[in-house]
Parts: structure tokens; sequence; C-alpha cells
């Protein structure tokens, strides 16, 4: 078999004969990015469903160590070992929905199923609350109320049964399995910010829902033509995305970490 010469590598641009030479990238850092695309007050818009909410006047953090102003508008945060979260001065953090929280469901009391705080909760209580882990989320303002109030979407990775259940791990049986499916999924959860600025949950929303592993789908458009009508639910659900005419986007990884 004949082997390209050196001549030929060059001219054909490959580095081997049979992998294509490396492109040269042309790329901004990500400062430049962002001084191009983003404002500080798109930002703060665009951010609606994070922890960290401006607060005008609240306590300031001290000065030591802060980084310079970056494009958004804040002083970067030192490094930091202590167990709470870290926001720049002028801002606070506070939780806005922890695992078992109630999404507040249509036709159940605002602070219903509560959160008992030792587990003991059944999988039909854990469908009605926050799933556990947190992951990738966007935030849909509802129509005519500006910014103001909207819907948040939200994924729920992955599950600890460590806290999920009173025994943890041991002595594993049909209604655990049911009650861990129940933690993993998507939390759609209305949102309203008040007049003092905070953002919190809206209970009872009749947009709330939770989307778990067991819960049953339709399935429609082209693509779904050889698939059947039906799907059921999803799990260890990471990153997320958004359609231009206002639909969730859920991703899955580690799914065949799931099957027996």
């Amino acid at each position: 078999m004949d082997h390209p010469s050196d001549d030929t590598r060059r001219s054909t641009g490959t580095a081997d004969g049979d992998q294509p030479a490396p492109r040269k990238l042309h790329t901004r850092g990500f400062d430049e990015v962002l001084a191009l695309v983003l404002t500080r007050r798109a930002a703060l818009a665009a951010g609606a469903g994070l922890l960290a909410a401006h607060e005008a006047g609240a306590a300031r953090q001290p000065p030591a160590a802060a980084g310079p102003a970056s494009p958004l508008g804040f002083v970067s945060v030192p490094a930091a070992g202590a167990d709470r979260v870290v926001v720049p001065p002028g801002y606070r953090a506070r939780v806005l929905y922890a695992w078992g929280d109630p999404i507040g469901a249509s036709g159940l009391p605002a602070g219903e199923p509560a959160w008992r705080g030792d587990a003991s909760e059944d999988a039909a209580a854990q469908a009605l609350q926050a799933g556990m882990h947190h992951d990738g989320m966007h935030f849909f303002p509802l129509p005519a109320r500006g910014a103001d109030r909207g819907l948040l979407a939200l994924n729920h990775e992955y599950v600890d049964h460590g806290l999920l259940f009173p025994d943890g791990s041991a002595g594993w049986s049909a209604a655990k399995v049911r009650k861990s499916q129940a933690a993993h999924g998507v939390s759609v959860i209305e949102l309203g910010r008040g007049a003092d600025g905070a953002w919190q949950v809206v209970r009872p929303s009749r947009h709330a829902r939770r989307i778990t592993a067991n819960t049953p789908m339709r399935l429609s458009g082209p693509a779904a033509q050889a698939l059947g009508g039906t799907a059921t639910g999803t799990f260890a659900n990471c990153a997320n995305g958004w359609t231009p005419w206002g639909t969730y986007l859920t991703c899955e990884e580690n799914w065949h970490g799931y099957f027996g």
C-alpha cells in the first residue's frame, strides 16, 4: 500500500493521511463575549430564577481580596471555604425552592404536602414536592405580566438515598423505588416578585406540576410517528434548553445506570 508523502499531506491538509489537520480556532475570551451581548439590566432580568437576588442597601461583604469589576457590573468574590453562599457586595442569597418544598398544586392548601424533615413522606407526597438535586432550569415570563410573574421549569438530576429514606439504602422495597422515582424529573412552579423585589413561589397555582420517572407523556410531531403515541417518565435530568415557541427541553444523562 502506498503511503502519502510529506508533500501530499501538506497539499491535502491532513496530518497523517487519515485524520484531518486540526483547525485553528479564533475565539474571544469569555469576558469579551459577555461585554458584547450582555448588559447589567439584561443579565439580572434573565437570571430571575437564580437564588442570588439584588438588594439595594443590603449588608456588604468585607472588601478584602475582592476581584475587579466584570462586564456584568458587580465585583467578583474571593475564594471561600465557608459552608455558605458568598455573593458580591450589594447582593444577598436566600433559598427559593428546596427539596421537599410543596410545588403549590391547585386544589391543595398552600403549604401541602409539607416537608416533614424526617424522610417519612411516601411517593405520592414526594410527587407533589420539589425533587432532589436541582440542575438545569429556565424562567418563562407569563404573558401580560411582564418579568414579575412567570413559570420556572427546573430539573432534578439524581437522588441521595441516605437523605430520601429514614433507613437509607437498606431494605429496598417497591415503595422505596417509587419514592426515588418521584424525586427525579422536573418541577414546574409559578414565581412572583413582590414589591420588595423578593421572589417567592406562588401557592396554589394552576400551573404547578411535577414530572417524574412515571409520568405518562404524549408524543406528537413528525419524529414521533415511528415511536408510538406515549412515553413514560424522565429521570437523570441534567442539562436543559428552551425553544423559540416557549417550550422547555430537559436532557437526560447516565440513564444506562438506572436499568438492571
